[in-house]
């Protein structure tokens, strides 16, 4: 488990073991404690030069560990110190390692708590402490894109986020409508993501209704209220993972449907989450389902402007008006011309696409349009 940047040497580790009562631990859970922060020490002290501390550290817990027996509840925290004076913390209650950034808004984390975010360790079955870090990991990847850097572990994404918006402000503005789009849908998220928050804390209290009689939600609708919410923040993370991606946002995660994921030079978003994988949130960076979509996305395309090409030839001027389809299909393109190059290019501009077809083929699609549909033959022709 990789808990600290790889080219960064840490420089000190402190650490303290505090009490309280409201917990019974077992022996097991104490001793969890000690493993804890000695595996800890164990990660960042590969070498003792590094840590000079570590050895003393570790030998005080020994000394300290037969009084922990008869402590209700032990928690350890853990703080690290790199050669930069960034600093980050680890807690671990009852044997369960919990990060700082679980008490940190998405505003708050650091770039330095994506990092561990994306490392997979720390997994929970928790969905909302899951759906929390998949919308950190996703803005951080954003501003990762934009601003085309590798930001500094301290650097919150309340920061990094005025960085993008500052460069999208440079852009046309065609483009900064391209970016702000997911943008958008990611606010949105987030927004909701606060309300489901303090909607999942209060239904966890022990007593929560019977101290606020006034609540207006039974726990039943609570709960369901709750549910809502999840499945609309993750239905608006979603729509902006997407649209990252059809904008080429997402590229360098991109794979085609012929590679390998565990291709070393092919960068992964994160690892082992349970949200952010390539069969939930992030399927759509698989070539084979891209490419499905594309071809999907295409076809209809083409389709509405066949479809206006459909309603010009229906038009009344044109009844019965020739004596041969291929004489139609090359008179009709030469006065419907105009018309159709202004519907693929507004088409094109709304849509946000580049298919078009040429108008040297308009004849020719207006023949096959006619031969596929036998109501447009006895409209057009004169027998």
């Amino acid at each position: 488990m990789s808990l600290t940047p790889k080219k960064k040497k840490v420089e000190s580790i402190t650490g303290e073991c505090k009490t309280s009562n409201h917990l019974n631990p077992s022996k097991k859970d104490i001793r969890s404690q000690k493993k804890f922060l000695n595996e800890l020490i164990g990660y960042i002290s590969t070498h003792e030069e590094i840590v000079p501390n570590a050895k003393a550290l570790s030998q005080s817990l020994s000394v300290d560990y037969k009084k922990y027996e008869k402590i209700k509840c032990v928690q350890t925290w853990v703080e690290t110190t790199d050669i930069t004076g960034f600093q980050y913390s680890y807690y671990s209650v009852l044997g369960k390692t919990l990060p700082e950034f679980l008490n940190k808004s998405i505003q708050e984390c650091s770039f330095f708590d994506v990092k561990l975010m994306r490392t997979g360790e720390f997994v929970t079955k928790d969905k909302i402490i899951n759906l929390f870090t998949a919308i950190v990991i996703i803005l951080a990847t954003i501003i990762e894109s934009i601003s085309n850097l590798e930001p500094s572990d301290s650097l919150t994404l309340d920061e990094g986020f005025i960085i993008i918006q500052n460069i999208i402000n440079t852009y046309e503005n065609d483009d900064q409508q391209k970016y702000y789009k997911p943008i958008a849908e990611l606010l949105v998220a987030i927004k909701l993501y606060a309300q489901l928050n303090i909607v999942d804390k209060n239904i966890r209290k022990p007593d929560f209704l019977k101290k606020n009689p006034d609540y207006p939600y039974s726990i039943q609708d609570a709960q369901k209220y709750r549910d809502g919410l999840y499945t609309e923040v993750v239905e608006h993370l979603q729509e902006a993972i997407n649209q990252c991606i059809s904008i080429g946002l997402f590229k360098q995660y991109q794979r085609s449907s012929n590679s390998n994921k565990k291709i070393k030079n092919i960068p992964v978003i994160c690892e082992g989450h349970t949200l952010l994988n390539n069969t939930k949130l992030l399927k759509k960076l698989n070539g084979s389902a891209l490419n499905a979509e594309g071809n999907l996305k295409k076809n209809h395309n083409f389709e509405a402007i066949d479809n206006k090409i459909l309603e010009l030839l229906k038009q009344d001027k044109f009844k019965n008006k020739f004596k041969s389809k291929n004489a139609a299909a090359e008179k009709i393109a030469d006065e419907i011309a105009k018309d159709i190059e202004v519907f693929m290019e507004n088409d094109r501009a709304n849509n946000n696409h580049n298919q078009y077809i040429k108008l040297e083929n308009l004849p020719a699609r207006i023949l096959k349009l006619i031969n596929k549909n036998p109501e447009l033959n006895e409209h057009l022709i004169n027998k």
